[in-house]
C-alpha cells in the first residue's frame, strides 16, 4: 500500500493550512478517515479521535468567524 502524507492530500485538494509546521505535512496517515470538529468545536469531547486528520468545511470556518466577532463584545 502507497504511504499517503498529508502534505499529498492538500497539495491535491488546494487546502489551507491554519495550524502546524513544515513537519506537520510530513506525517503519514495511517487512519483512513477525518474528523469533521462542530461538537468539539461546541465544548463536546467525549471520543475524539486524535490520530484523524482534522477538516473544517465552509459551515465550520463561518461559525469560527462569527464566533470571533461575538468574543469582542464580551
Amino acid at each position: 500500500m502507497a504511504k499517503v502524507i498529508v502534505r499529498d492530500l492538500a497539495k491535491k485538494f488546494m487546502w489551507t493550512i491554519v495550524t502546524g509546521d513544515s513537519n506537520s505535512l510530513n506525517r503519514p496517515l495511517t487512519l483512513a478517515d477525518t474528523n469533521r470538529p462542530g461538537l468539539e468545536l461546541a465544548g463536546y469531547f467525549p471520543d475524539t479521535q486524535t490520530k484523524r486528520l482534522v477538516v473544517l468545511g465552509d459551515k465550520t470556518e463561518e461559525i469560527i468567524n462569527e464566533s470571533k466577532s461575538l468574543m469582542r463584545y464580551y
